[in-house]
């Protein structure tokens, strides 16, 4: 079936021009003049020949010698030293990392066109197939069998690498807290996996569970790309790019929960050497697009897309990319980086909105409100539940469990996603945990206003709300995190409740009960701290 490939707008034409007049170098890395490289679905048959390039591409990053910065295992470790989690450099960061390991994948494949695929696993929540194959896989032989085979082929370069840090580069690393060599040691060895054990799903079982399912279906996904203010969907703001803020929803559901329903606790996907798994570069291809989604609708809207403070969030200095020192606001938008997406869920034929006299501005959102819950310490358990009560007007929650209409058009079924939300409010909760000390495998299922909740209850029940994973925190933390803080729809689960016939309440409780997936250990060393609920 042929792809839809949404026109590009008059503003990405002129934005792309300017940006390429900005950065000459762009115009060879990714795509020719303004014929931008299209990024295709991983599952449909225009990915075929970039899959063949990836193989090629990885298999000669596997091969180059560890003192190689374009090494397999070197372009993994940036992600190590430098990814934001929990902050609004997130989708900046990440879009450039792809956009230099794009380059990369260019060059040593020989493919002047190759464009990195996208997984859309709203449309098809599991591993895709061909990710199976040769080394789209990191159980295949090229790949180390365990750190132990990995350190002595690596100890050399890597002090070298550490050396050759700028003084810049070694103020990023301090806020960090890496003070020498020696602490990235640990931390890789913390967060290696054994190459039997790099990835969970399986040719035979490529499902994603259940609560990852829902958390990478249509509501979760379109309740992630609703909110109107950048700060609301791209995670929160924060003192520099290490430092951890609130997740909003893309990050804490889709993100977070295909990471560890990936890597399965052991595996590579679970932390911050996920980029050894080759699948890593197509989830985040398809965080990215939806973000490139976020960003058409508020723009078609008369909205800028970006943050309140956009001179701050602009000067955010990446200093350890393959293709040099940047800023974030060169990340800003795909056309500007000369790549597109192809159609996935979300995309429609929608006509482009007449230009208005001024845009809005980003904070456009006089009614939002917050309303802060209890704060405790209720201990996180696989066999209770901890809760938290947050006091909410009945006339908000009553407003949030109507069914929004959304708009469809174009030649597919998908739901607008690109739909404006005017009447109804978004109500999410942000819940604050202090992370079990041993997170692997370990996730929180929430549920609201469930009375008869057990360990029992399945993700089916109309009370479910979601599941919140913790990516990147064993061995220390990622940052030194002591609390998580992350984001969570409730509008669905309203709507679900509402469809039982149970009265609305002025009170959200949020019911959380811990799972593992050994089914051991009944008290986890972790805790429930707050729940708020406000509008986006």
């Amino acid at each position: 079936m042929a792809h839809h490939f949404p026109s590009l707008t008059r503003r990405e034409t002129l934005t792309g021009a300017l940006a390429l007049a900005a950065f000459p170098s762009i115009g060879t890395e990714a795509g020719t003049g303004t014929s931008p490289l299209v990024r295709h679905g991983v599952s449909g048959p225009d990915a075929a020949a970039a899959l063949i390039s990836f193989k090629r591409a990885i298999r000669a990053m596997l091969a180059l010698p560890a003192s190689d910065p374009r090494n397999w295992y070197r372009q993994a470790i940036i992600h190590l030293i430098d990814c934001p989690h929990a902050n609004w450099w997130f989708l900046p960061w990440h879009r450039g990392y792809l956009f230099h390991f794009e380059a990369i994948c260019r060059e040593l494949s020989g493919d002047p066109a190759f464009a990195l695929p996208f997984w859309d696993w709203t449309r098809a929540p599991r591993v895709p197939d061909v990710m199976f194959d040769d080394v789209l896989t990191p159980t295949h032989a090229l790949y180390e069998e365990s750190f132990e085979t990995f350190r002595p082929k690596f100890e050399t370069a890597i002090g070298e690498m550490w050396n050759a840090f700028t003084p810049r580069q070694r103020t990023q690393l301090d806020l960090r807290g890496y003070a020498a060599v020696g602490d990235l040691w640990a931390k890789l060895e913390s967060y290696f996996a054994e190459r039997a054990e790099s990835r969970r799903p399986t040719r035979d079982k490529p499902d994603l569970p259940d609560w990852a399912k829902t958390e990478v279906g249509e509501e979760r996904v379109e309740a992630a790309l609703a909110p109107k203010r950048f700060e609301d969907f791209g995670s929160t703001p924060s003192d520099n790019h290490h430092q951890r803020a609130i997740q909003n929803t893309l990050e804490a559901g889709p993100h977070n929960n295909v990471h560890n329903a990936v890597g399965g606790g052991p595996g590579f996907m679970s932390e911050l050497m996920a980029p050894v798994d080759p699948i890593f570069w197509l989830h985040h291809a398809n965080v990215d697009r939806l973000w490139d989604l976020w960003t058409e609708r508020e723009q078609q809207a008369g909205r800028t897309a970006k943050p309140e403070e956009v001179s701050r969030w602009n000067r955010e200095p990446f200093l350890f990319f393959a293709g040099g020192d940047a800023l974030s606001e060169r990340y800003l938008e795909t056309s500007a980086l000369g790549y597109r997406y192809a159609e996935g869920f979300g995309d429609q034929i929608l006509p482009e909105a007449p230009p208005a006299a001024a845009p809005a501005p980003p904070a456009q959102q006089q009614g939002a409100v917050t309303y802060e819950g209890e704060k405790g310490h209720a201990e996180l358990r696989t066999d209770a539940e901890a809760s938290a009560t947050v006091r909410v007007p009945n006339v908000l929650l009553l407003a949030a469990r109507k069914k929004k209409k959304k708009k469809r058009g174009g030649a597919h079924s998908t739901p607008s996603v690109a739909a404006v939300h005017e009447e109804e409010p978004e109500l999410v909760a942000q819940v604050t945990l202090a992370p079990p000390k041993e997170p692997h495998a370990v996730r929180v299922l929430f549920f609201m206003n469930c009375s008869y909740l057990s360990p029992e209850t399945p993700v089916s029940d109309p009370h479910y709300v979601g599941s919140l994973t913790f990516f990147g925190l064993h061995g220390g933390g990622h940052h030194g995190a002591t609390q998580v803080i992350a984001t969570i729809p409730l509008n669905g689960t309203l709507q679900r409740i509402a469809d039982t016939g149970q009265p609305v309440m002025n009170r959200v409780k949020l019911q959380g009960i811990a799972t593992r997936d050994n089914g051991e250990h009944k008290t986890l060393d972790g805790a429930l701290v707050q729940v708020t609920v406000k509008t986006v």
